[in-house]
């Protein structure tokens, strides 16, 4: 890296603050739905969630209301159990995603092309009158779909946006040979320091992990 390439990068990580900022508060959203499927069961009894967990496995969707009728359950009871067999009973439910979040996939159940346990971002793409969401890597490269199964990701942490952010700005500057050592260890070094820098101009209150 010569010295008006570091010049020119140094410039712009004092503005990749703004794109870090975003991509926190927007991942901040997707941690939150994160958590509301994970603790879907938290607001109702464990028998009420054995229950359906032995209605869900071994009795028709079509005969519930029955059972429950027979059961001399009130209606009260029979809508609860309703909604915990309509969203609790799922055990690996999707997650919806929105552009500008960033993720981390954990495994590849739908053959993907991307890699695991590194920071992507979402973005979506238009094709005539439909719109896709795919992800990208730092360099701007475009997978196929991604997973969105809740156990096949999880939302990026403030640290890893930070370090998509400051590789985006590394790759803009420099040619992306980064197989020679030299070049590796150049990239992880400026990594190591614009991660840190980046993550410094996080907005007042912006504080996920």
């Amino acid at each position: 890296m010569n010295a008006q390439q570091r010049t020119e990068m140094i410039k712009e990580i004092k503005t990749a603050g703004i794109r870090y900022n975003v991509g926190v508060k927007s991942t901040m959203a997707l941690r939150a739905r994160i958590e509301e499927l994970s603790n879907v069961n938290k607001d109702y009894s464990k028998e009420d969630v054995e229950l359906c967990k032995y209605f869900y496995s071994a009795i028709p969707s079509a005969l519930w209301s029955e059972f429950f009728s027979m059961l001399n359950y009130s209606p009260e009871r029979q809508m609860r159990l309703h909604n915990l067999l309509g969203t609790g009973m799922r055990s690996d439910p999707y997650v919806m995603f929105y552009p500008g979040e960033y993720i981390v996939l954990l495994s590849n159940p739908n053959s993907h092309l991307y890699p695991l346990n590194r920071p992507l971002r979402m973005v979506d793409k238009k094709t005539g009158s439909l719109t896709t969401l795919f992800a990208i890597t730092p360099a701007g490269v475009c997978g196929n779909h991604v997973s969105s199964r809740i156990s096949t990701f999880r939302a990026a942490t403030n640290e890893e946006i930070a370090l998509f952010v400051a590789e985006e700005v590394y790759l803009k500057h420099c040619s992306p040979y980064l197989s020679a050592p030299e070049r590796q260890e150049e990239l992880t070094n400026f990594l190591e320091e614009a991660t840190a820098m980046i993550a410094t101009k996080t907005t007042e209150g912006d504080n996920g992990e």
